[in-house]
């Protein structure tokens, strides 16, 4: 677990149109052992499907007024 001011290396993965820099320190890393799976991976942790969330209606849109 990483702590505020440590310091690592990092691998910029790209760079999007608000000059915002993507950084990953996992690119860096040696590729783990054939079988293993890598913590926060999507192996490890399936997304749930759509229908599982529910509804979203959240009730009548007009709320009147703005104070």
């Amino acid at each position: 677990m990483l702590k505020l001011g440590d310091k690592i290396q990092v691998k910029i993965i790209g760079i999007d149109g608000n000059d915002r820099i993507k950084l990953s320190h996992r690119a860096l890393l040696p590729p783990p052992p054939e079988g293993t799976v890598r913590e926060g991976t999507e192996e490890e942790r399936p997304r749930r499907p759509h229908s599982d969330r529910g509804s979203r209606d959240r009730g009548p849109r007009d709320r009147g007024p703005r104070r």
